[in-house]
């Protein structure tokens, strides 16, 4: 049997000093009116070495991995058409950051504007194939092939460009 009403005893642990905390929680029965009360002590000297501990000693959080491609478009029958691909599959790179891995790895985005399925973009830029030997069909497939990649990591491209077929590897960096 757990006793309800017990109260906390603070005597053996010494003057409180500012030290204890009481935290009350009330709690109301489901089937009576009747409200029961507990108190908790927490020790905020623990406490405060814990969070003094974290905030000496914070946890490393990984940086997150950046390839610098910051357009793209999936491949539809129509654009895969006007682009002359033989299979509408991949992304088109509309743009690539300076300086970035994509960048530095020699991918090209688009530079020619062209009109379809009533919207503009820029064509001319590599279309990505396959990311790590997957095939890209949508961006499903690019989540589950950089899933697990950190910085400093190479990634294998296969791209066309103006209808060949080529690898090119990019190394990740972290993040800006």
């Amino acid at each position: 049997m757990v006793a309800r009403s017990a109260k906390p005893r603070f005597q053996s642990a010494g003057p409180a000093d500012r030290k204890v905390v009481i935290l009350r929680i009330r709690r109301t029965s489901v089937h009576s009116a009747v409200s029961t009360g507990a108190s908790f002590a927490i020790l905020v000297v623990a406490v405060g070495f814990s969070f003094y501990y974290v905030g000496a000693n914070p946890p490393e959080i990984p940086a997150e991995p950046w390839v610098g491609v910051t357009g793209a478009v999936l491949v539809t029958p129509e654009l895969a058409n006007a682009i002359g691909l033989r299979e509408a599959r991949g992304i088109l790179i509309i743009s690539v950051e300076p300086e970035s891995p994509a960048d530095k790895a020699g991918l090209v985005g688009g530079n020619t504007p062209l009109e379809i399925e009533g919207g503009r973009i820029f064509v001319g830029g590599d279309v990505v194939l396959n990311i790590n030997g997957n095939p890209i069909f949508g961006q499903e497939d690019i989540s589950k092939s950089m899933q697990g990649k950190k910085v400093g990591d190479s990634v294998k491209f296969t791209i066309s460009r103006n209808g060949v077929i080529s690898d090119v590897f990019v190394i990740l960096e972290p993040k800006p």
